[in-house]
């Protein structure tokens, strides 16, 4: 059957070959080249990205194939192809049907690998390709929520903090008389460590950040302890100006720790930074509104722009809860911080405290916290995104995005964005009435692709 189509095509275009020599006095050059230069979709409006698909040609093994995947569940089934050739006399789908315009008269399914063979203006020479169309297999946004750990441990207290320390997950706890501590390589088997030594009995677990090698916690406003295995902890004395009492760690910036720091006599805030955590410089004053516990803050670098920082909710230093959003960059006329409060008339945002925050898939994630009550509310502030770096904030769709059923409403959650795995990891935090040990992991399916920034 084979050759008897092929038969039918030389004759076919043998005739074609005819008449064109009885119609025009036009020198016909003739080429043994019968490679493919291109290949793109005919626009479909029953598959709209269809046509986005762009087709590398490897002449020597034969292929055609797009290198990136068209969007999950774009159909292929019926698609109209067009090429581009060294020189044709004329092609074979599937070695089926003969085609000798440059677009396809009929629709073929590319969902499954299809064969080309073009032949070349010579009529004799051949060259075989084998047409692989790539699409997405997953929805490219969705992000997978799994929850590997139900519990910790069951003596979890409300101050409590995870960290990511070298690679290892560190869960720290502490009922006021005694602090426990317990690690993990994977955040999914924890064992339970000597318990820290050389750390104060009322350390508050949330005023502690790790930068490079080590952990370091603020306290009392002028002690500063570190660790470089969460168990054995040194005390430091702050050398800076002794006006003020540094009362919260919020970030590394710049190669900068920033705190915010106090005066003993006015109460006015500053900003004040330190290379080393203990040696500390005050800077340019804060506004009287500025979070000084509960914020959730992180610092990013977005897809477009320079790395910045952003400050979210919190209780400010006369006890108020607020619903400000503090953006800063790095001030080179003062070496300081410039902050922009975006606040605007134009969109509405609770005041909020206890939640977490980190830059996640190009977009900013606010997870947990409270209202202006104290009550945990229902998903439209448990789980909120932004995409304009914080400016704006809304709850993300939920077919991507949605919270599992049995995620627990909570406040005070560890946020973790293991940058190794691409993974974001939720731990702990506190439920509507006990003190949570939990692990939550959420990963978007575009990190498992193989160039992920592209998304």
């Amino acid at each position: 059957m084979k050759i008897i189509q092929h038969k039918s095509l030389l004759f076919l275009l043998g005739l074609t070959s005819f008449f064109i020599a009885c119609n025009t006095t036009t020198e016909v050059s003739v080429s043994d080249d019968a490679t493919i230069k291109a290949m793109y979709f005919q626009k479909n409006d029953s598959s709209p990205n269809l046509s986005d698909a762009v087709f590398i040609i490897d002449d020597e093994k034969g292929l055609i194939y797009n290198v990136d995947s068209l969007p999950y569940q774009t159909r292929v089934d019926s698609a109209y192809a067009s090429f581009s050739f060294a020189s044709t006399n004329g092609y074979l789908i599937n070695d089926t049907f003969p085609e000798t315009s440059y677009t396809t008269s009929t629709a073929y399914d590319f969902s499954k690998p299809v064969k080309l063979t073009n032949y070349a203006s010579d009529k004799k020479t051949k060259k075989e390709y084998t047409i692989i169309v790539n699409v997405h297999q997953v929805e490219t946004y969705l992000h997978v929520w799994k929850n590997p750990v139900e519990m910790i441990t069951e003596n979890a207290s409300e101050n409590q903090k995870a960290v990511l320390l070298n690679n290892k997950y560190y869960f720290f706890t502490s009922n006021g008389n005694y602090t426990q501590l317990y690690s993990s390589a994977d955040a999914s088997s924890w064992l339970h460590e000597n318990n820290p030594t050389g750390l104060p009995a009322n350390a508050v677990f949330r005023n502690m950040i790790v930068y490079k090698d080590q952990i370091l916690l603020l306290h009392n406003g002028n002690e500063l302890y570190t660790s470089r295995n969460g168990v054995s902890w040194e005390k430091h004395l702050l050398n800076g100006d002794n006006n003020y009492d540094f009362l919260v760690l919020l970030f590394n910036f710049k190669n900068q720790f920033w705190s915010v720091a106090q005066n003993k006599t006015t109460k006015s805030l500053n900003i004040a930074s330190s290379s080393d955590g203990i040696n500390w410089t005050v800077r340019n004053t804060l506004p009287a509104k500025f979070p000084v516990s509960d914020f959730a803050a992180t610092a990013f670098t977005p897809r477009l722009g320079r790395e910045k920082v952003i400050i979210v909710g919190g209780i400010d230093a006369s006890g108020k809860k607020l619903n400000t959003r503090w953006s800063a960059e790095n001030d080179p006329t003062t070496d300081s911080l410039h902050w922009v409060n975006l606040n605007n008339s134009r969109s509405t945002f609770e005041a909020i405290s206890g939640a977490g925050i980190c830059y996640y898939g190009s977009k900013l994630l606010l997870i947990g916290g409270t209202d202006n009550y104290e009550q945990l509310k229902d998903t439209s502030v448990q789980m909120r995104q932004s995409l304009d770096e914080g400016l704006s904030w809304a709850k993300p769709d939920t077919s991507l995005n949605k919270l599992p059923t049995n995620f627990a409403y909570r406040k005070n959650a560890s946020v973790i964005h293991n940058k190794a795995n691409n993974t974001l990891y939720i731990i702990g935090g506190k439920g509507m009435f006990l003190p949570l040990s939990d692990v939550w992991t959420v990963k978007a399916n575009f990190y498992n692709f193989v160039d992920p920034s592209k998304y």
